[in-house]
């Protein structure tokens, strides 16, 4: 779903749920965690019916 972001594409929760094999519901909880965890600025756009990031934003190397 990054890459979809990156590309400036809106997924929508139910895009996401299909892709993962998990509930509209979970996938909610998924972007409340990257917005918690990460910080990542998604935000929900009412005209194209899904997320997008409204900043650039890059996930932290974990190990480098």
């Amino acid at each position: 779903m990054h890459e979809k972001l990156v590309r400036g594409e809106y997924p929508s929760l139910r895009e996401m749920a299909l892709a993962f094999r998990i509930s509209t519901r979970q996938a909610e909880r998924e972007i409340e965690y990257l917005r918690r965890v990460f910080r990542a600025p998604l935000k929900y756009s009412r005209k194209y019916g899904g997320y997008y990031y409204a900043e650039p934003f890059e996930f932290p190397l974990l190990f480098g």
